[in-house]
């Protein structure tokens, strides 16, 4: 069981450095979207993607060693979680590492959360300026084109925007 114990951490801890690049991906987008540099959001997502796809597939190696767990220590895989598995593993080598693992991963999901909330409020308050200076801009282009009804018909169509390509 030893083994299956050390092969849980490490996935645990392959999982857990994942993490970390997500949470420094999200520190590096928050810096981008107050830039507001696109092609640096659009690459770090596609970075973030491709995070997401280790994780993915460190979680299915995870509950294969979950399973194989269950299988020896004759517990239910959906009742088996690490408390539980800490407190049969109590005074091993093992239990200290694995508590050690789960505190890290922990903490480090919890910074996550907090980034990505922080860039969900940047992100809208960016749409939010952004649909503002739009209604702002339509509002000035409305206004004069009232202001020049009795212009005459001669009078033509300016947009605010360039029109160059």
């Amino acid at each position: 069981m030893a083994n299956l114990i050390n092969d849980l951490i490490d996935v645990l801890e392959a999982q857990t450095g994942c993490y970390n690049e997500l949470l420094n991906m999200a520190n590096n987008k928050r810096d981008v979207i107050i830039d507001g540099d696109l092609p640096s959001l659009q690459k770090i997502t596609s970075d973030e993607q491709v995070v997401a796809g280790q994780i993915l597939r460190l979680e299915k190696k995870r509950n294969e060693v979950i399973n194989d767990i269950s299988l020896v220590t004759t517990i239910n895989a959906d009742d088996l979680n690490l408390s539980r598995l800490i407190e049969r593993l109590k005074g091993k080598e093992e239990e200290e590492k694995l508590i050690e693992v789960r505190a890290k991963m922990s903490d480090v999901v919890f910074e996550l959360k907090e980034a990505n909330k922080m860039n969900e409020i940047l992100i809208k308050q960016s749409l939010e300026l952004f649909d503002y200076t739009m209604n702002a801009l339509r509002s000035v282009r409305q206004t004069s084109v009232v202001n020049n009804y009795d212009a005459g018909s001669t009078s033509s169509n300016h947009s605010l925007f360039d029109s160059r390509q």
